[in-house]
């Protein structure tokens, strides 16, 4: 059995439907999804009632905080290089 793979946009789509009021139910057989990974959907792109940002968000943001932390130590370590000469 084949894995389908979904973009974005259309995980995001099917959360608003849910959001508007259609059941996981309903939308898990009327897209042919099943029930476990809708509920993976809601709980990554929905917004968080406090801060408004959803753990997709928080996901991209560490991924973009790890890269920065790693081009500033290379980045130090070539001016330690450049100071020495």
């Amino acid at each position: 059995m084949t894995r389908k793979k979904y973009n974005t946009e259309f995980k995001k789509t099917i959360v608003d439907f849910y959001n508007a009021g259609q059941s996981v139910e309903s939308l898990s057989k009327e897209y042919n999804i099943g029930s476990t990974t809708l509920y993976k959907w809601i709980k990554l792109y929905t917004p968080n009632e406090k801060t408004g940002i959803t753990e997709a968000e928080v996901i991209a943001l560490k991924k973009e905080n790890a890269q920065l932390k790693e081009d500033n130590d290379i980045l130090k370590k070539v001016f330690t290089i450049l100071a020495k000469e």
